[in-house]
């Protein structure tokens, strides 16, 4: 996936930050959402995971966990 590029309107292979490698502009999109028009095509500049409710842990639990 990184180093790969992907065309407007293609749906996203994984939830992250994808960077537009004409203007460099950025946008969080979600696995399975298309990628939004703009000047070139898009590359993942960081994946992006979402925690279930059961792994999320308090302030302490971040500390001592």
């Amino acid at each position: 996936m990184f180093g790969e590029t992907y065309r407007s309107g293609r749906k996203a292979p994984a939830s992250g930050i994808y960077r537009c490698t004409g203007c460099g502009r950025k946008v969080t999109v979600n696995r399975g959402r298309k990628l939004p028009a703009c000047h070139g095509e898009w590359e993942i500049f960081e994946r992006t995971t979402k925690k279930s409710k059961k792994e999320k842990g308090g302030f302490f639990d971040s500390l001592f966990g």
